[in-house]
């Protein structure tokens, strides 16, 4: 209740007060004076003078008690609100804290998506002391976690490396084949998903910004070779829970998208739904690096990388995790038949995150 609302009723309630104390207080006058009349005064049976004395004075006594309960019932209200305050001053912390430690489930309840993004933030503040870096930091987490409207898990992804055959074995043209083999479990199927490889600029951040697309791949487009072309990038398979999905290609001079829509009749399991892709490109031998990242959460990530044939010297891993936890990177020993880096987290890995592998070749150490 407010200040107003408060004052109003207690002045009501003094007035209703002081109106009864009035009424006694004439009534009894009234009694006092009618027992003076002398055809009733000589009535005896009607003790109207004590009758209206003790009117009076309970009318008066009314306004003196009001008056005197009036200057102490605000202190000692105030009093008692402040006892009780630091009697549960400790309740009422911790249920605050408890609250701010709350389930999703909880804050899903009592407050909207934005507050609790809100609360996010300010919690972020002040472990940071720096707000403009706790604002940028969630609200580039919630941007990318938006985009990504699936979420996966058990990531597995599979690189290896071959010579082109259809191209020179060394030169500036001289390329690499690699074949990307995905593997992972959503949480919920979405409808399609597009592949591209693109050699325009524009083209490529637009691409990127397709939430649809789990991989988009920039060709430079050579004299022999065009982003368009089956060489540059081929969308080899694309399975759901193992069974093959329908593949649909569209190429230009700049570029291709391959499109694939998932079948949504798959039944999940309890893991989810069994998503795998294999997916083929081209890399410049002299380019020495292969990158790629993230398109979507994940929870647990393993990447393996190997080389057949290729005339590589040494491979290093540069891993760029965003995750609570560091990666752990696993390099197979000097002389190995089959080189293998593996790099995993066994912890959610947010969009973003990802590898670049950087390689010298033989030749160039032979001239060195």
């Amino acid at each position: 209740m407010d200040d107003g609302q408060g004052g109003l009723l207690h002045r009501l309630y003094r007035t209703k007060l002081t109106l009864l104390a009035v009424i006694l207080t004439v009534a009894g006058l009234a009694l006092l004076v009618l027992a003076q009349v002398d055809g009733i005064k000589q009535i005896e049976l009607l003790p109207l003078k004590d009758l209206g004395g003790a009117l009076v004075s309970a009318g008066v006594i009314a306004i003196a008690l009001d008056y005197m309960e009036g200057r102490d019932s605000e202190a000692r209200t105030r009093s008692q609100l402040r006892s009780v305050i630091e009697e549960m001053a400790p309740v009422i912390r911790a249920s605050v804290l408890d609250g701010f430690s709350a389930t999703a489930e909880d804050f899903e309840r009592i407050a909207s998506v934005d507050k609790t993004m809100q609360v996010a933030e300010k919690a972020l503040a002040v472990g940071l002391k720096q707000p403009e870096l706790a604002r940028a930091v969630v609200q580039n987490l919630r941007r990318q976690v938006d985009r990504s409207a699936v979420t996966s898990s058990d990531t597995r992804v599979s690189i290896t490396l071959t010579p082109w055959a259809d191209g020179p074995a060394t030169g500036p043209h001289a390329m690499f084949v690699a074949d990307f083999v995905w593997e992972h479990h959503l949480a919920t199927l979405p409808r399609m998903e597009r592949f591209y490889c693109v050699s325009d600029r524009s083209r490529y951040r637009d691409a990127t910004a397709d939430p649809t697309s789990p991989v988009v791949w920039f060709f430079p487009t050579t004299k022999d070779i065009s982003a368009g072309s089956p060489d540059a990038f081929e969308l080899v398979r694309y399975a759901i829970n193992g069974v093959p999905q329908d593949i649909g290609a569209e190429r230009d001079a700049s570029g291709q998208c391959h499109t694939v829509t998932l079948d949504q009749q798959q039944e999940a399991t309890a893991r989810g739904y069994h998503v795998a892709y294999h997916y083929r490109v081209l890399i410049p031998q002299h380019g020495h690096a292969l990158s790629f990242s993230l398109t979507k959460p994940s929870n647990s990530l393993s990447i393996t990388f190997t080389h057949h044939q290729c005339n590589i010297n040494s491979v290093s891993a540069h891993e760029f995790f965003t995750s609570a936890h560091p990666p752990r990177v696993y390099t197979s020993p000097v002389g190995a038949v089959v080189p293998t880096i593996t790099v995993g987290c066994d912890d959610w890995v947010l969009p973003g995150s990802g590898v670049t592998f950087t390689w010298t070749l033989n030749r160039e150490i032979a001239v060195l």
